[in-house]
């Protein structure tokens, strides 16, 4: 059922050009392993807090429920950058969330960029998604 929905979301968003041809949390809930080995910290958390600083990029605070790779922290805040047509915005304060993050040299809060992601409670469920179970 997930190679289906995959090749669906392939075959009707490809062709829209300056578009991502596949929502970056199916991409990740449908083949997690690259996302899951390249990140520094992947863990389920809820959004406590949610900010813009106007330069396409969010400042999200997490309450962590569970972590799957780096460190065990009771809360996280993560820069999320807007920068490309695949960047989605965090929404909903008080919603849930995997997150796949990277912190660089240098930065004070872990990232989400091209190569960092997230994936909703309600895609992870649809897809099966649990790094938890696959740890």
């Amino acid at each position: 059922m997930k190679a289906i929905h995959a090749l669906l979301f392939f075959a009707v968003y490809a062709g829209i050009a300056n578009a991502c041809p596949v929502d970056p949390a199916v991409q990740i809930a449908f083949a997690p392993e690259g996302f899951i080995e390249k990140a520094d910290i992947v863990f389920f958390g809820k959004l406590e807090d949610l900010s813009s600083d106007g330069s396409n990029q969010q400042v999200a605070t997490f309450s962590v429920e569970s972590t799957v790779k780096g460190p065990n922290l009771a809360y996280v805040t993560v820069i999320n950058r807007l920068i490309s047509s695949c960047s989605r915005p965090f929404q909903g304060v008080g919603s849930t969330f995997w997150v796949l993050a990277l912190r660089r040299d240098g930065e004070e809060f872990y990232v989400i960029d091209i190569r960092g992601g997230f994936v909703p409670l309600e895609i992870a469920e649809e897809y099966g998604f649990d790094p938890a179970e696959d740890s």
